[in-house]
């Protein structure tokens, strides 16, 4: 599966990175997950599910991102905002 950089997924999407993490982070940009290991972010955004986000087609998220990706890995979950 290919994976897409934050960068490349705002710059197709006509957004900024910062756009793009935050709404990972915070569930509601379907296009992939997160985890925060330590002090920093990691994402996996699959080419696949960013393309079908972008033409509107309907994207299936896995139940532990619905739920905030951060509280369902085994790390210590904080708030963002």
């Amino acid at each position: 599966m290919e994976r897409v950089k934050v960068a490349e997924a705002a710059s197709m999407m006509g957004v900024s990175p910062q756009y793009v993490r935050i709404g990972i982070q915070r569930g509601w940009l379907p296009i992939g997950t997160c985890v925060k290991v330590d002090k920093r972010w990691n994402y996996h955004i699959p080419r696949e599910r960013l393309n079908a986000y972008l033409e509107g087609r309907d994207i299936k998220m896995p139940s532990a991102a619905t739920e905030g990706t951060a509280k369902t890995e085994n790390v210590k979950a904080e708030r963002i905002w």
